[in-house]
Parts: structure tokens; sequence; C-alpha cells
């Protein structure tokens, strides 16, 4: 469990340094609707007074935009998930059988 919690704190980084190309590539994909709030100039002392002021509303524009990306990270995990598998199932395989024969 230690292991998984340092993971995740040491993923954050990379996570938060996502969020905006997956923005951009989810609004790419949904031409359609227009983003609320520019994710490249996001002012985050606005956005909290927009929060105390209309909740709802800035609720609703911040679903708006985790949606898009959303729609952008599903749509690369997919494929991603499938390459990594496909390269590193052997390669784990081999390690496996690596550490098995110098055990015996």
């Amino acid at each position: 469990m230690p292991a998984m919690q340092a993971a995740n704190w040491l993923a954050m980084p990379f996570q938060l340094a996502l969020l905006v190309p997956f923005l951009r590539f989810g609004q790419w994909l949904s031409p359609g609707r227009a983003m609320l709030i520019d994710p490249r100039t996001i002012d985050f002392n606005q956005v909290a007074a927009q929060a105390a002021a209309a909740p709802l509303h800035a609720l609703a524009q911040m679903g708006s935009l985790l949606g898009h990306a959303l729609l952008g990270w599903l749509l690369t995990a997919m494929p991603a998930l499938l390459l990594m598998t496909l390269l590193l199932t052997p390669v784990l395989h081999g390690v496996s059988r690596r550490m098995a024969l110098s055990l015996e």
C-alpha cells in the first residue's frame, strides 16, 4: 500500500502537466461544444471567485472542462494500454523466467 501511494504522488506532476493537452484534444474532438474557460489561461483566483459567487455555474463549467479532458484521455489511454501490453508482456515473461532460473 505505501508503494502504491508513493507511485501516485510521483505521478501527480505528470497528470497535472497533461491536463491541458487532454483538454485541448477533447475540445478538438467535440468542436460543437465551446469551452467556457480557455485551459491555457486558467486564472485560479478567477475560478475561486466564480465558485464563491455561483457554485452551480462554476461546477457546470468545470464539469465541461473535465469532460473534455476525460474524452481525450480515454481515447489516448486505450491504444497506449494495448501497445504497452503487447510490448511489455514478453519482456516481463522473460524477466520472470530468468528470476525463476536464478533461484533454482
